[in-house]
């Protein structure tokens, strides 16, 4: 009998590591993954459940890297664009800014997203500016629209935007350039 336990015992032991080992060094790569190594994967080759837990997390391992790659190129184009770049929302508040918005109108980024954009609006702007809002609300894109933003430095200048809104999201995604002043203005 004390044989027999004792065969019992050995073999739970040996079933423990066989599947505790692989659950281990899963749990080491994902620390890893979680630590930033984006290129850390299993390497479990079994064909049971641990086996479809490795083979499932290098899958989603793979697409999350993929996917940051895509927000790096994201970021660099919007930070590079000599245009000015925003993502703004129906509330009238801007949610990001890219660096051509503080070159052309002299406001940090700070500033610029902590107050409403239609602070910045010239005041004879505002009612047609809260129009073509109104319109992105409701899903309908801007194609060249003008108005006048204020500089830091108290001067205006003329924009011309192409917004394209997200209505289920309430965000607007939008391209200005500046211009000169329109002849008909």
């Amino acid at each position: 009998a004390m044989t027999l336990a004792g065969i019992g015992v050995f073999v739970a032991v040996i079933l423990g590591f066989r599947f505790a080992m692989p659950i281990h060094s899963l749990a080491g790569v994902a620390e890893r993954f979680g630590d930033g190594d984006l290129d850390a994967r299993a390497t479990v080759g079994r064909q049971d459940e641990i086996g479809l837990l490795a083979r499932t997390f290098n899958e989603m391992a793979g697409e999350l890297q993929t996917r940051m790659v895509e927000l790096h190129e994201f970021h660099k184009f919007f930070d590079v664009s000599l245009d000015l770049l925003c993502i703004a929302g129906t509330d009238g508040y801007f949610k990001r800014t890219n660096p051509a918005f503080e070159k052309a109108l002299g406001w940090d980024q700070e500033k610029l997203l902590s107050r409403p954009f239609l602070d910045l609006v010239h005041p004879d702007d505002v009612k047609a500016t809260e129009n073509e809002i109104a319109k992105l609300a409701q899903g309908v894109p801007t194609i060249s629209f003008v108005n006048r933003f204020r500089c830091a430095d108290g001067t205006w200048k003329y924009l011309r935007w192409n917004s394209y809104p997200e209505p289920e999201t309430g965000l607007l995604y939008a391209i200005a350039r500046e211009i000169e002043e329109p002849r008909d203005a």
